[in-house]
């Protein structure tokens, strides 16, 4: 179900080195920071570059994806930065009753708007706070699973005892007055993977700034962890902080901070990412530039790296569309060498 939406959002970020990785590492249209989605009744799609064929998709007459080839296996991961917005559209799907009354594993409790409020199984529980607009507040899920273990600590076989372990995840969101979403935050029985991402908007409600955090360096006990948190977390105003003080720092490993602008339009027209650090410090170390025709789409975009005291050329990308407004070239001067990628696309009549 995810597939789809990683892939788009990852495309062509080309942050490693070698001029090999523009042809090898293409799955998808131009880059990472300006998502892309196919317009009109799409049947298929074929993308193809020096070494061929590169990608392929498959659609039923309703749009839904029935197919997917890839020759890179790279291209299905899918990124930090990007998974807010993939959880958020899949815990607000609205569910459809009649698949309700199929199922024999589930039992579900919808809102009014046919969103779910709770989904339980023998083994599992996931609950799910929604706004008056239908925008996800909080969702809670536990995993239960029965262990196994010895008595001792030499792996002796007998005597041994079971016991039921409880996997809980927690994960809040939190808007702004024109619904757009400004905190995100994830935890888990392993408190060391949790993370937030914390979101700056202008007036517009458009993004102008992103960035992320990580925990402190120390341990917590499972009792301590993501249980705590999930009974402490009953609506949007619940801070964690208030539980375990200064929990959060910025994230030393990811980028911390990044930045857009837009024109008067609300295009997006400049992403500047604090990536790499100079004695601890982020400095701009990736930026990427947008274009647009008339009709507002965008024909070009270009990408700078810089490292600590020089700035460097990275890519030029030139963009051409079909009368859906797909694209259908992509030309990529990439250090002097251009790559040119097709996509082949066949449409439902």
């Amino acid at each position: 179900m995810y597939t789809l939406f990683k892939i788009g959002m990852m495309a062509l970020l080309l942050l490693v080195s070698g001029s090999l990785f523009a042809q090898l590492g293409k799955t998808w249209p131009y880059s990472a920071n300006y998502p892309y989605s196919l317009k009109g009744p799409v049947k298929k799609w074929v993308l193809t570059g020096e070494k061929g064929v590169l990608r392929s998709q498959s659609y039923s007459k309703e749009g839904k994806l029935i197919e997917d080839n890839s020759s890179n296996s790279s291209g299905s991961s899918s990124s930090k930065q990007n998974m807010p917005l993939l959880v958020k559209k899949e815990l607000e799907a609205i569910v459809n009753k009649s698949d309700l009354l199929s199922s024999s594993l589930f039992v579900y409790a919808l809102n009014e708007s046919g969103q779910v409020l709770e989904r339980k199984s023998q083994n599992s529980l996931l609950t799910n706070l929604f706004d008056e607009e239908g925008n996800i507040l909080i969702s809670k899920t536990h995993a239960f699973q029965t262990q196994t273990r010895a008595w001792n600590s030499m792996y002796h076989a007998e005597p041994t005892y079971t016991f039921t372990d409880t996997i809980t995840t927690v994960t809040l969101f939190k808007y702004n007055e024109l619904g757009g979403l400004i905190d995100f935050q994830h935890h888990d029985n392993n408190m060391d993977s949790s993370y937030r991402i914390a979101y700056e908007r202008d007036s517009a409600n458009n993004m102008i700034e992103r960035r992320e955090y990580d925990t402190i360096e120390i341990s917590y006990s499972k009792d301590d962890s993501a249980t705590r948190i999930a009974k402490a977390a009953k609506d949007e105003t619940f801070d964690i902080e208030t539980l375990i003080p200064y929990f959060w720092r910025q994230s030393g490993t990811t980028p911390t901070r990044e930045l857009f602008s837009y024109d008067s339009e609300r295009r997006r027209i400049g992403y500047t990412c604090y990536c790499l650090r100079t004695r601890n410090v982020p400095f701009d170390s990736f930026k990427a530039e947008w274009e647009y025709d008339e009709a507002g789409k965008i024909i070009k975009e270009t990408q700078y790296k810089r490292h600590e005291t020089y700035q460097e050329f990275w890519l030029d990308t030139e963009l051409f569309y079909d009368a859906y407004e797909n694209i259908i070239e992509e030309k990529i001067n990439y250090g002097g060498q251009l790559y040119v990628f097709n996509y082949a696309i066949e449409y439902w009549e």
